[in-house]
């Protein structure tokens, strides 16, 4: 007997999302024993599996034994899946390539005895055992040894009988372990093995589990660190963390790099020629200012940073009268005459002494800077570093260090 349903809308006769047609063909088979027949279901076109009728469930394959107890039913029941039903390979002839499924009604199942057709036969009717109520062997199960109960495919994705999941694999430490048992610490219920945070077991991607579900007590209500701010370890959004809450030292209250500031050494400093005064700087204009040296500190005579803006043109780190830089860091003229011009150290021009010969640095016959005698010295600032000393005389210029 062959049923067709040719071009069926949905059940609520709404066709737009397409029309299916399918058969059922029964086949009686006397020739194989008395009372066997053979069911099966063809798809040729499947566009809805559902309708307003049917409440979001989707449609079944498959037929029962009359006591809605034992049946047959395709895997891609009652799933999304089951649109691409008319894709799925055949269970019995190569030649239908995809879309047929025959079932085979054998009278003399649960004999125990193997008959024509059967696939398995262990005495029973009971399905979700291995052998099914028509004596067909049930997807996840296999019987590598006849006689034998049937066993447990693992890692198929499919959770039958003595099984308490099934992840398709044999890895452990997952959830799921390689005998598909569930492992301690994952609940598998939904299908998915999912970690169980608050049970005071770390496992699978679970960063710490403290036996609650409590938030701001270090790990997080899903079982990840929380940062554990002022501990001096970055971590979590932290971008510093300098063991202390307080602000304006580089690192702020709330664990953020304060502007002006580098703390990527692990110490936070103040960065000077920022524009930004902080930290430990007293002043920062971006660079030498009359008012601020490079070195963030306020410009001084005698703090031994020479600052030409300022007016210095020298700078020995003291305010003493008399060593060739004055009380106001201006070059002295009375200064021993090659030494003069070694202890000038703003660029520019200077003046050197003439002194005769046999004098000392410190004799009185080294005239005073502009009187008769002196001669300009042009100070340059040399490739390496150095400065230059050029005199009107080339064989008496020299290479310094200021």
């Amino acid at each position: 007997m062959v049923v067709t349903w040719r071009t069926v809308e949905a059940w609520n006769r709404d066709s737009s999302n397409g029309l299916n047609t399918f058969q059922v063909v029964l086949t009686e088979r006397s020739d194989r024993a008395d009372g066997d027949f053979d069911v099966e279901f063809r798809y040729e076109d499947i566009n809805w599996t559902f309708g307003s009728a049917s409440s979001g469930t989707h449609a079944q394959i498959g037929f029962d034994a009359g006591d809605s107890v034992n049946f047959v039913s395709h895997p891609l029941s009652q799933t999304p899946g089951v649109v691409d039903i008319g894709l799925e390979p055949s269970n019995w002839d190569s030649d239908c390539a995809t879309g047929s499924f025959k079932y085979f009604v054998v009278n003399s199942c649960g004999n125990t005895g193997t008959d024509a057709d059967e696939a398995c036969d262990d005495g029973n009717p009971t399905a979700g055992d291995g052998c099914g109520p028509f004596c067909d062997l049930e997807p996840g199960f296999t019987c590598p040894t006849p006689g034998v109960p049937f066993v447990e495919i693992c890692c198929d994705s499919l959770v039958v009988g003595a099984e308490e999941c099934d992840d398709r694999g044999t890895a452990t430490g997952d959830g799921c372990d390689d005998v598909c048992a569930v492992e301690h610490g994952f609940d598998c219920s939904s299908g998915t093995c999912l970690e169980i945070c608050g049970d005071s077991l770390v496992v699978g991607a679970e960063q710490c589990d403290d036996g609650n579900v409590t938030p701001g007590d270090g790990c997080s209500d899903t079982c990840t660190l929380e940062s554990a701010c002022g501990d001096g370890v970055i971590e979590g959004l932290e971008t510093c963390d300098d063991s202390n809450a307080t602000d304006g030292d580089g690192c702020s209250s709330a664990y953020d790099i304060e502007p002006g500031f580098d703390c990527s050494t692990g110490i936070c400093v103040s960065v000077c020629g920022d524009g930004l005064v902080v930290g430990t700087e007293d002043c920062d204009d971006s660079g030498e200012s009359d008012f601020c040296d490079v070195d963030c500190t306020i410009a001084e005579c005698g703090d031994a940073t020479l600052n030409i803006s300022s007016g210095e043109s020298c700078e020995d780190g003291n305010i003493t009268d008399g060593d060739g830089c004055d009380s106001v860091c201006e070059i002295e003229g009375g200064d021993p005459c090659p030494i003069a011009a070694t202890n000038a150290l703003g660029l520019g021009t200077v003046f050197g002494d003439t002194c005769e010969a046999g004098d000392t640095d410190d004799s009185a016959s080294c005239a005073p800077e502009g009187s008769a005698g002196d001669f300009p010295i042009a100070l340059t600032a040399d490739i390496d570093g150095t400065y230059i000393f050029d005199t009107a005389n080339p064989a008496t210029d020299f290479d310094t260090v200021l």
